[in-house]
């Protein structure tokens, strides 16, 4: 029927993979999206800081105005703002089946290219001041420094990070855009 013979891989069993990989993937894109959501809350204070290195601009008294506005509403809401810079990691740990939040905190350790990004810089200083937490679970602690060991003498071994974490199909740089894209879109 068929003038070339169909390739032994096509078949039911093809459907069936198809539908796996999917839902392994949702799975990771759920696990950054967790992830996101904790990071907004760590990167509220620091666009207060960003409003202070307008410099360059000519006009500062609107700005000014507006940065006194939000010093009297972040002073009386200074512990709330404290107590919500916290990353559930048990959440992030139950439903990371992937081990792609593992493998971003290994890979943003192990390289200093990672770290010069705006949103990797912010994230592993969140995560390397947390680190010797109690509340920090042994396998983030174990990424973190899995990947400051894989960047000994600075050989930036990221790539290992990958064969630690195989089940994850997303690079670093694509888990921070796809953090930058939340952050824009729904911060």
């Amino acid at each position: 029927m068929y003038p070339y013979p169909i390739p032994h891989y096509i078949g039911p069993k093809m459907g069936v993979r198809l539908l796996i990989l999917a839902a392994l993937g949702l799975g990771s894109l759920y696990v950054i999206h967790l992830l996101a959501q904790d990071y907004q809350k760590i990167r509220k204070p620091i666009q207060a800081a960003k409003a202070l290195l307008n410099i360059g601009k000519r006009d500062l008294s609107a700005q000014l105005l507006e940065m006194e506005k939000e010093n009297v509403s972040t002073t009386e809401s200074t512990t709330t703002e404290s107590q919500e810079a916290t990353i559930d990691w048990a959440k992030i740990i139950k439903y990371d089946t992937l081990s792609c939040a593992l493998s971003l905190i290994c890979q943003l350790s192990a390289s200093d290219d990672l770290k010069k990004d705006t949103e990797g810089g912010i994230l592993y200083t969140f995560v390397s001041s947390n680190i010797n937490n109690t509340d920090v679970p042994s396998k983030i602690s174990k990424a973190f420094h899995l990947g400051e060991k894989y960047n000994k003498n600075h050989q930036y071994d990221f790539k290992k990070c990958y064969t630690e974490y195989p089940l994850c199909p997303y690079s670093a740089k694509t888990m921070l855009s796809i953090l930058q894209y939340y952050t824009y879109y729904f911060g």
